[in-house]
């Protein structure tokens, strides 16, 4: 008779246990996805950002990470297969939200004009922004882009939303179609210490004349032999 009931008590507390053990963890994983969901809706700098979420235009949470950072990236491509992806690294006070799904950035004379000849060719265009602070995000914005060149009626009308410099090549514009945070968590901690006046000193002793045979010589056309938006304008005149 002992054995019998024996038989009896041990399953029925065993299932007792597993039982309450699975309501413990259901009720324990559903409370912290809530916590994880709350947290993440409108914060895209959040310390629980752990999954990528979409937004079809810059929210103001957006722009004021943004507005926070001293360092972007731009990236762009041919149409071609075996065409070069561009990917450049920006800083400078040139970054500007035009409104919910516009962006401009003032590009300075450089070595190379890829931008301006992938955006011509195809308008595609990637700018990433990410945090190198205690708060890990990354933030990327995906739209159409183009060039825009001193002496148009749009460069009018955007210019005044910049500090132009002799040196100013144009201003890139995108229309953006998909905003996308991401947790940013294998990104290193870095301390920003400063802008370089490096670029300004060189264009200071290039004069005017010393930057428009630059211009000529480095900025007409891609690494796959694109042509940007200054060689057309230099064709028409």
């Amino acid at each position: 008779m002992m054995y019998e009931g024996l038989r009896t008590f041990v399953p029925v507390n065993l299932w007792f246990f597993y039982n309450l053990m699975h309501r413990l963890v259901f009720t324990s994983w559903f409370c912290f996805e809530r916590v994880l969901v709350s947290c993440t809706a409108d914060v895209p700098s959040c310390k629980f950002n752990a999954m990528g979420k979409f937004h079809e235009s810059i929210k103001p949470a957006h722009a004021a990470f943004i507005k926070e950072q001293h360092i972007f990236f731009t990236a762009t491509a041919p149409l071609s297969k075996d065409g070069r992806i561009n990917l450049s690294p920006k800083g400078l006070d040139c970054f500007r939200v035009l409104g919910d799904n516009k962006l401009a950035y003032m590009d300075l004379i450089s070595s190379g004009n890829e931008t301006s000849a992938h955006t011509l060719e195809n308008g595609r265009i990637t700018i990433m922004f990410c945090s190198f602070g205690e708060t890990p995000n990354i933030l990327r914005l995906y739209g159409k882009g183009h060039a825009v060149l001193p002496g148009t009626t749009e460069w009018d009308e955007l210019a005044p939303h910049f500090t132009v410099y002799p040196s100013t090549r144009q201003l890139i514009v995108a229309d953006i179609d998909l905003v996308q945070t991401s947790c940013g968590f294998g990104v290193p901690m870095y301390e920003f210490s400063g802008d370089r006046d490096i670029h300004f000193e060189w264009a200071e002793k290039k004069g005017a004349d010393g930057l428009y045979e630059y211009v000529q010589e480095k900025n007409l056309i891609s690494l796959d032999g694109l042509p940007t938006d200054i060689a057309l304008k230099t064709a028409s005149n």
